[in-house]
């Protein structure tokens, strides 16, 4: 089964088991970033889930809440490179329901890889040092 998880705003992150029928398992919660790591634990835990059942994480890295985005994708780094476990990253530039998501992922030809990085619709501002003037 693939593990999906999205975060594309900063209040409310999405969790879904895909089976390999294509059937899809989903909840939204309306979470910070804070609690993703334990939503997370909690959602697999209702759906007895470990994590060597999970074939390949599918993450949605943006655009959205720089903050959900980076929260969220680190965290799947984290879980896919601590379980040995592919990666699939799936932008979701037009924020389809995770449901049209995945249909349109059985229908590509999405490649694995072992990372995804955020991806960001204006330029992050975080290195940004502010001078103040005394």
């Amino acid at each position: 089964m693939d593990f999906l998880i999205a975060a594309q705003d900063i209040g409310v992150m999405s969790l879904g088991l895909l089976n390999d029928r294509g059937e899809l398992t989903e909840e939204t919660f309306p979470i910070a970033p804070e609690q993703y790591l334990q939503t997370i634990h909690l959602f697999l835990e209702k759906y007895h889930v470990l994590f060597e059942d999970i074939k390949r994480i599918l993450v949605v890295p943006g655009p959205g809440s720089f903050t959900a985005s980076r929260v969220s994708v680190t965290i799947a780094n984290t879980i896919a490179f601590t379980h040995k476990i592919p990666m699939v990253s799936l932008p979701n530039v037009e924020k389809y329901s995770l449901q049209e998501l995945c249909v349109r992922f059985l229908q590509s030809d999405q490649q694995e890889t072992v990372f995804v990085t955020p991806l960001y619709d204006r330029p992050p501002m975080i290195t940004q040092a502010k001078t103040q003037v005394l």
